[in-house]
């Protein structure tokens, strides 16, 4: 029998479920049966050694004191990142379902919704890109608990395989090339994240996630794109490291002008070589290119006299 090379390291990783609710439209009453099913719920990923994150209990409403909506969101989307598992009771659409959805979406999390009579959220929030482990349709608790035990228990394998890559994914770098060069060229023009987000068109907390956990955001090559026309550049600029961007920029404005004034090839080699450029302290990467030009021409004057 050959041997699962994930075998005997998948324990190595402490399941994490964060557990959240909808109730849009619903009675009081209601309200209220939904609260002793999330309990329910929170009893059961125990039983299956699965932690569990549960938002309105860690910032119950009314007891925020000092905390906005902006900075609670944040808070939430950071416990999504850490966790393996998204289970979400179902009752209804609301603003805070779809944000939680984009979060599991963004950091890979697998989804299980419990949803009453089927109900479903809408495709926007319920896409292709979300990663759905599965729906399960109720109409009593009772049978949404069955249902969800189940399901902990038949596909166990595969929900500590995710996790397993999960993990892998998350740790691999603290930090990546591109977010650190977004954070760069945002900075060097004086923006503040939000007024990126909008030029970007894409929300103040995917930029800051970009900046500060590329890896883990898993940004979509459109939202990535996106962010480098907002900055002025293209995606393949955005591979270079602060460090060598201006040295980078420069290279391509020399190889540009040089090519425009017909230098030989041998000649251009010898202008890089002699560092010129990088010699000037008072140049940095908005440097112009007709400035290129005219330290270029400068250059081969004094070299030729």
């Amino acid at each position: 029998m050959e041997r699962n090379p994930l075998q005997g390291r998948l324990a190595l990783t402490p399941l994490k479920a964060y557990i959240a609710h909808s109730w849009r439209g619903l009675t009081h009453e209601r309200q209220s049966q939904v609260l002793k099913l999330v309990d329910r719920v929170e009893l059961l990923c125990r039983d299956h050694n699965i932690s569990t994150f549960i938002s309105f209990k860690q910032y119950p409403p009314g007891e925020r004191r000092g905390t906005s909506a902006h900075d609670l969101w944040i808070q939430l989307r950071k416990e999504m990142a850490t966790c393996h598992l998204f289970v979400l009771l179902y009752e209804g659409i609301s603003e805070g379902v779809t944000k939680e959805l984009r979060n599991a979406r963004d950091y890979l999390v697998p989804v299980v919704m419990l949803s009453r009579n089927g109900l479903r959220p809408g495709e926007l929030a319920w896409g292709p890109s979300l990663k759905p482990l599965s729906q399960i349709p109720y109409r009593t608790h009772d049978q949404a608990l069955e249902s969800l035990s189940v399901l902990l228990t038949e596909r166990k394998a595969d929900i500590e395989k995710y996790a397993y890559q999960l993990e892998l994914l998350r740790a691999s770098h603290c930090h990546c090339r591109i977010g650190d060069t977004i954070r760069f060229l945002r900075e060097k023009q004086g923006w503040k994240r939000k007024y990126l987000a909008e030029r970007a068109g894409i929300t103040e907390e995917e930029i800051e996630a970009m900046e500060t956990d590329f890896l883990s955001l898993n940004p979509t090559a459109v939202h990535i794109v996106a962010v480098a026309r907002a900055l002025g550049t293209d995606l393949s600029h955005l591979a270079w490291s602060p460090e060598e961007w201006g040295l980078r920029r420069f290279d391509v404005l020399v190889t540009k002008v040089a090519m425009e004034e017909d230098w030989a090839v041998e000649l251009v080699n010898e202008f890089r070589k002699s560092g010129h450029l990088e010699t000037r302290p008072s140049l940095d990467f908005e440097l112009p290119e007709e400035e290129v030009r005219r330290e270029m021409r400068l250059w081969l004057q004094r070299r030729l006299q």
